[in-house]
């Protein structure tokens, strides 16, 4: 069966490329985006020690040609040992993503592994998104934009990962499908998916909201049930416990521009215990530089000490034609006391 289903994609993929290149008149449009990071060097004030700390490289490439899209999301790291000696190099825990569209027609669109998030769902400082957002998925997916300002979707999801396995590529499990839907007011956008709703255990759902009625300022809120993959990568719960209202997230993140001063705020919390937020602040001085400052948290509301809260100023040097390169120090406070103090810097280059 999962054979079948990755030859079946493959040729869905491959056909779709050979239709577009038979489109006359068709120019093909690519963006790239390229992020090189690295807190460079750590200074840990209990072990009275500095070692380096690795670095990571994403690229996002996202090419169109005629009714095809297809792109990738890639991150290799750089990895060290306890002592900072560069040790091997690997993909991010999430190795990459890609994916591939197909619209055969202006209202429909046909999706291999793809990504289509509700607005709401968006985190502006992290730059991504609460995962139960999306509308698609890393299997099938289809999308209707037939009616003025609705999108709906449907997806059947199978990645390889336990909690991710499907009928389609193990025979044990129930066959899963996921419904979504999203309406644009104008200033306001309200959207909302349920998915796993053939399984009585891993069954979400989810309801997001984004507001752009005010000039400068974007505002997205959402509630989502039991989305694991959030509750991991973002709250972080490592070797916890996770109770059923864990699985409540409620999620917001805004900004706001004035003149040369802009702010972002995420935050992420649980119906418990435990919350995430970030915020990030930039003044511009010239049209090269810009001055801020980001903050941190990932805590627990019953025992703030026991989390870490992390400090960053940061200046940001924008060169055309060659992005932004950043470079800040970073102080991260546990129980009051200073922990550790890194360096670090980022290069972005995109066009």
């Amino acid at each position: 069966m999962k054979k079948l289903f990755s030859v079946l994609a493959a040729s869905i993929v491959l056909g779709s490329f050979a239709f577009a290149q038979e489109e006359e008149k068709s120019e093909a449009t690519v963006a790239f985006k390229n992020e090189l990071s690295s807190d460079t060097v750590e200074f840990d004030r209990d072990e009275d020690d500095q070692k380096f700390t690795g670095m990571s490289n994403r690229t996002v490439v996202d090419l169109a040609v005629g009714k095809v899209t297809a792109g990738i999301d890639a991150t290799m790291l750089l990895n060290v040992d306890q002592y900072g000696v560069p040790e091997s190099l690997s993909w991010s825990k999430d190795d990459f993503d890609w994916y591939a569209t197909f619209s055969p027609v202006p209202v429909f669109t046909l999706g291999f592994s793809a990504n289509n998030f509700i607005e709401g769902s968006y985190f502006i400082v992290e730059d991504r998104n609460v995962e139960n957002g999306n509308l698609g998925s890393d299997g099938f997916s289809l999308f209707f934009e037939g009616i003025e300002n609705l999108k709906l979707g449907v997806t059947v999801p199978f990645g390889m990962e336990e909690d991710e396995q499907n009928y389609v590529n193990d025979d044990d499990e129930n066959f899963n499908i996921g419904f979504g839907a999203e309406y644009d007011f104008g200033a306001l956008k309200l959207g909302a998916s349920a998915k796993d709703v053939c399984n009585s255990d891993d069954h979400n759902f989810s309801v997001f909201a984004s507001f752009v009625g005010v000039e400068n300022f974007i505002f997205n809120v959402g509630y989502s049930y039991n989305d694991i993959t959030t509750v991991t990568d973002i709250l972080e719960f490592e070797g916890e416990k996770i109770e059923d209202d864990d699985k409540k997230l409620i999620n917001a993140s805004a900004s706001y521009e004035i003149g040369s001063f802009s702010v972002a705020f995420d935050y992420l919390t649980t119906l418990n215990k435990k919350f995430y937020a970030k915020v990030d602040t930039g003044y511009g001085i010239t049209e090269a530089f810009t001055a801020g400052v980001e903050a941190e948290t990932n805590n627990w509301y019953d025992d703030l000490d026991q989390g870490v809260f992390s400090v960053k100023p940061k200046f940001v040097y924008t060169k055309e034609n060659l992005g932004d390169f950043e470079i800040g120090v970073r102080f991260d406070i546990q129980d009051s006391d200073l922990k550790k103090i890194a360096i670090p810097v980022k290069w972005i280059y995109e066009f």
